[in-house]
């Protein structure tokens, strides 16, 4: 019987690739140098195009501006009836102490960022009557503009089973809305 063969393609000589192997060499040094350039010339783009990153201005801390950030935050958000997280949790101060350095650039002087707190008080007050007036608006639920709705529905005569399935409550919740707005209890029907 014949001696069995490990494989039945020849193998290919040690010296030189075959033109494939040379290809894709060839095609993947090019392709990596590309996306190297284009990578680089991204990092100088957003160097000229964003002046302000609040990560660089991070390493620069100044204690004593943001801890009086922090207070006109404080203050401002307490005379709105705002109630402030915990500093380190979700606090805006940051936001603003960063909006602060970027005007400020490198200078670290005192009088100048002292000129610049009138500014910045502004611009949380009117952030923070922004948030109040949400909450404000916030407060009248959902679930009594839907009860005005199914009011209004049932006074121009759509019957409470179609309100029920358009609003995905049962009849009888429709019903009791229906009477609780309308001072009108409703006779609920079964029907078949």
């Amino acid at each position: 019987m014949p001696k069995a063969v490990g494989s039945n393609s020849t193998p290919a000589s040690d010296g030189q690739p075959d033109d494939f192997t040379a290809l894709f060499e060839l095609t993947a040094n090019a392709a990596f140098r590309l996306i190297d350039r284009m990578i680089s010339a991204r990092l100088e783009r957003q160097k000229l195009n964003e002046p302000y990153n609040p990560a660089l201005i991070r390493n620069q801390l100044w204690p004593e501006l943001f801890e009086r950030i922090d207070d006109i935050v404080s203050t401002v958000y307490a005379d709105h009836g705002l109630n402030l997280p915990e500093p380190g949790n979700g606090r805006p101060t940051s936001q603003y102490f960063h909006m602060v350095r970027h005007k400020l650039g490198a200078s670290r002087d005192q009088f100048e960022a002292g000129s610049l707190l009138p500014w910045i008080e502004m611009k949380i007050r009117r952030d923070a009557e922004r948030v109040s007036a949400t909450l404000e608006a916030g407060t009248s639920d959902t679930i009594s503009l839907r009860d005005q709705i199914i009011s209004q529905k049932a006074r121009e005569g759509i019957s409470p089973a179609d309100l029920s399935q358009a609003f995905n409550l049962r009849r009888s919740a429709i019903d009791r809305i229906i009477a609780r707005l309308t001072d009108e209890p409703t006779v609920t029907k079964r029907s078949a």
